[in-house]
């Protein structure tokens, strides 16, 4: 499964924060895809929002949850460490001991390895690689805003 890049979504009505807008840039353009399914979750990257099993809401934020929206953007691709950063992080310096601590927060938030899960994948001097496959959904299923 491809995964055109797009520069940004074009039904955003409202500012994202920096690491959600630069994760937005990754996801498919369009009106009608907005959010991401994968194994029990769905990931709303331009909401920031992350549902797991049951519809509650994952705790994960911030730079874990800009990494979890580039590579299941790209599920099935391996995304380069330093692809992998000035996606999510754009502009900012980030050494490959944060880069790996935050790849292990996604990780657990996700239950990684778990009963047999897997999400990320570790491609040994290559990159990650999001390894679950991953359906795009429809605008009419956007959660409500809160």
């Amino acid at each position: 499964m491809t995964h055109p890049t797009a520069d940004c979504f074009t039904d955003i009505d409202e500012p994202l924060p920096l690491c959600e807008a630069a994760a937005a840039r990754h996801v498919p353009k369009g009106p009608h895809l907005t959010a991401l399914r994968f194994g029990p979750f769905t990931l709303w990257p331009a909401r920031g929002l992350l549902l797991g099993a049951g519809d509650r809401p994952s705790p994960l934020a911030g730079r874990p949850l800009a990494l979890l929206a580039v590579l299941a953007a790209r599920a099935g691709e391996v995304v380069s460490q330093r692809e992998l950063m000035s996606l999510a992080w754009p502009g900012e310096e980030i050494a490959e001991s944060s880069l790996r601590r935050h790849v292990a927060t996604l990780r657990q938030a996700l239950g990684d390895g778990e009963d047999g899960a897997r999400y990320v994948a570790n491609i040994a001097a290559r990159g990650y690689c999001f390894v679950t496959p991953v359906e795009h959904l429809p605008r009419a299923l956007l959660p409500p805003r809160e």
